[in-house]
Parts: structure tokens; C-alpha cells; sequence
């Protein structure tokens, strides 16, 4: 085994969910370190085999997975958790994004979405921990106001390190379209980092909002996803320029210098 290989632990009561992770996780140089049915003894097995990251089931027999997802961020700020769920609502996606979850895999799920999605989180992580801050004294009385608006913490992290390298002084995080909205009504940033796929309310529909009550704010869309009509659309509505996941540090730099600068 690779020792630079990501760890991953498996959480779900499913015998062939895990199974099929696993193989998946294996077959993309991942290192599965272990597959609980339960979660009844996660914890323990966080605190020993140490994953990077954490693959955790929504709805299990006597533990669920939200409960657990704070009891891993209260051990761990920073622990990687992808939530295995086999539901859309919107209250719970809510919840899971204000406990600090890094994202979802939707049952029933494809074979890319499970590796574009982890991958993703995956190489948010490296970079994250290889950050630095060459500003370690905190933004210059002249730094331009963002907001960053993304329902996963780890890309909430990564690109926050990101901007402060810039100079930048991030003034809000927001974990939903409706929180993005309030934030650039109530903060009137320079800029807002607005990703498309948020639970709530979209990021679409939240630019149309902050680009209707704030026409001079400069929005940055930031997506996985290169979808032509909604590309479209948010140029339509005033975007200045987007940031593609995943994140590589000298494009995203680059591509803020141009647009903010």
C-alpha cells in the first residue's frame, strides 16, 4: 500500500454499501483502514486508526449520523466527513452542513459521483494542510471585504486560506444561499465567492437576490460542475468570473488577482 495513500473509514449498517465503496475507494488508490456496520464504536476507531477521511451513513441503528458527525468535528474541527445518505431534505442537508459536513453521497449512487466527490474533498484536504498564511498578521487596513458562501466546511477552509494569502479579509462564511444573501446585504462586501449547489436556496437564485439589492457587488460563482445553461445564466445575472472545483491554489489565485485586483 501506498503509505502517501488517503485513509478512509467506512461507516454504514449496509453490507454491500460498504463493499462497494470499498472496492471503488481501493480501485482509486485509496487506503480503506476499516468498515463499521454500526456506530456504536466509531470514536474509538477515529481516535485509532486516525482516516483522513470519513465516510458516514445518515441513518443507523441505535447512533445516527448526524449526532456522530458532531462528535467526530467536536474530537476533530478539521476531520473529513461525507455524509451516505438516501435523502434530499432540505432541513436535514441543512443540518449536516451547520454540524460541518464536507458533503454527500446520495443513495443510489454512481460510480462518478462517489469518486468525483471524494477526490474532490481529497485534494481540498491535501492543499488545506499544506497551506500557508504569508499574512500571519491578518489583513492590511486597505483589504477588500469577502464573503464565502459554500455548503461544504473543508472548501469553506481551503478557499478562505486561499483569499487570506491574497491579503483579503474574509468577513463571512455563509452555509446556504439564504445566509449568503443576508450576509451581502448586512456586511456589503467587495466580493462574494458564491457556490452554485447549496441547500436552501441555490446559488443562482442567490445572485439574482444580491446582485438586485447590491449591483455594484462583484460575485465569483464557484462550482464543480461546468454546466452550460447555468454558466449562462449567472453571467446573465451579473457574475464576474467563476472558480472550478476542484481547487487548484494558483488557478484560484490567479483568477481573483484578475477579477478583484
Amino acid at each position: 500500500m501506498d503509505k502517501s495513500a488517503s485513509k478512509v473509514l467506512i461507516v454504514d449498517d449496509n453490507e454491500s454499501i460498504r463493499g462497494v465503496l470499498a472496492v471503488l475507494l481501493r480501485s482509486e488508490g485509496f487506503e480503506v483502514v476499516g468498515e463499521l456496520s454500526s456506530g456504536e464504536h466509531l470514536i474509538d476507531s477515529f481516535n485509532r486508526l486516525q482516516p483522513d477521511i470519513v465516510c458516514l451513513d445518515q441513518e443507523m441503528p441505535g447512533k445516527d449520523g448526524l449526532t456522530l458527525l458532531k462528535k467526530l468535528k467536536e474530537i476533530n474541527q478539521r476531520c473529513v466527513v461525507l455524509m451516505i445518505t438516501g435523502t434530499r431534505d432540505p432541513e436535514f442537508q441543512q443540518m449536516a452542513v451547520a454540524a460541518g459536513v464536507a458533503g454527500f453521497l446520495t443513495k443510489p449512487f454512481s460510480q462518478t459521483q462517489v469518486i468525483k466527490e471524494i477526490k474532490q474533498v481529497d485534494h481540498a484536504r491535501k492543499v488545506l494542510s499544506n497551506a500557508f498564511n504569508p499574512y500571519p498578521n491578518g489583513p492590511g487596513p486597505n483589504s477588500l471585504n469577502v464573503v464565502i458562501a459554500d455548503d461544504s466546511s473543508i472548501m469553506r477552509d481551503l478557499l478562505s486560506i486561499l483569499l487570506k494569502s491574497l491579503g483579503l479579509n474574509v468577513i463571512g462564511e455563509a452555509i446556504d444561499g439564504k445566509e449568503a444573501v443576508t450576509m451581502a446585504n448586512e456586511y456589503k462586501p467587495h466580493a462574494i465567492c458564491l457556490d452554485l449547489e447549496m441547500p436552501n436556496m441555490s446559488g443562482l437564485e442567490a445572485l439574482e437576490k444580491i446582485r438586485g439589492e447590491n449591483p455594484e457587488m462583484k460575485v465569483i460563482i464557484v462550482s464543480g460542475h461546468a454546466d452550460r445553461e447555468k454558466v449562462k445564466r449567472a453571467i446573465e445575472l451579473g457574475a464576474c468570473g467563476f472558480i472550478i472545483k476542484p481547487f487548484e491554489a494558483q488557478q484560484v489565485i490567479q483568477t481573483v488577482k484578475k477579477l478583484l485586483f
